[in-house]
C-alpha cells in the first residue's frame, strides 16, 4: 500500500501504476510462453529438443530484463550463432571418447568469441552442451536454432512495443546520490 498525502491522488495513481506494471507483467509472461511453446515445436521437428534450454534462458532474459545488454538484438543472436557453430565444429573432429573435453573447449572457445564480439550472451553459452548430448548434430541444427531464436526475439519484440508498454523503460538520465542536481 502506498503512502500519500490525503486529497493529492497520489495513492490511487501509486495503485493503478502497480495495476498496470501486473498485467504488464501477465502479458509478458504469457508472450513468453506462446514463444517457449512455438520454440520447443520448432526444436522438436528437427529433433533437437535439448536446445529448448538455452532458448529458454534466453526467452527468460530478453521477456524479463528487455533492457539489458545481454538481451541487445546482437547477443542472443550473435552468442546462440557462435556458441552453435563452434559446437558443431568441435564435435565434428572430436576424437572418440573425448565429448566431455571438447565441449569445454567449445564452451570455453565460443565464450572468448561472445566477449571479443560484444556478444555475450550467457543462455549461448549452454548450446554446445545441448548440442554434444543430442542424438544426431548437423548444420540442420543450427537452422533449427536460429529459426526458434528469430521467433522468441519475435514474439518479445512485439510483446515488448505492442501488447506491454509498460515494458519499455523511460530514458530518463540517472544521477548517483552524489551528484549535485542543478536547478534552474
Amino acid at each position: 500500500m502506498s503512502e500519500s498525502v490525503e486529497g493529492n491522488g497520489e495513492c490511487r495513481t501509486a495503485d493503478s501504476s502497480k495495476l498496470s506494471t501486473l498485467g504488464s507483467r501477465i502479458v509478458a509472461t504469457l508472450c513468453l510462453a506462446l514463444a517457449l511453446f512455438l520454440a520447443s515445436l520448432i526444436c522438436r521437428s528437427g529433433g533437437t529438443m535439448l536446445l529448448f534450454a538455452p532458448l529458454a534462458g534466453t526467452a527468460a532474459v530478453v521477456f524479463g530484463a528487455p533492457d539489458s545488454a545481454i538481451a541487445r538484438l546482437r547477443a542472443p543472436l550473435g552468442g546462440h550463432l557462435m556458441c552453435g557453430a563452434v559446437g558443431l565444429f568441435c564435435l565434428s573432429i572430436a576424437p572418440a571418447g573425448g565429448l566431455c573435453t571438447t565441449v569445454v573447449f567449445a564452451s570455453a572457445i565460443a565464450f572468448l568469441l561472445m566477449l571479443c564480439s560484444d556478444t555475450m550472451h550467457s543462455p549461448a553459452g549452454a548450446t554446445p552442451a545441448a548440442l554434444a548430448s543430442a542424438a544426431s548434430v548437423s548444420v540442420s541444427s543450427l537452422a533449427h536454432l536460429l529459426l526458434a531464436l528469430l521467433t522468441i526475439l519475435l514474439i518479445a519484440h512485439l510483446a515488448r512495443y505492442l501488447k506491454a508498454p509498460d515494458l519499455r523503460t523511460t530514458k530518463t538520465p540517472r544521477h548517483s546520490p552524489s551528484t549535485p542536481e542543478v536547478h534552474q
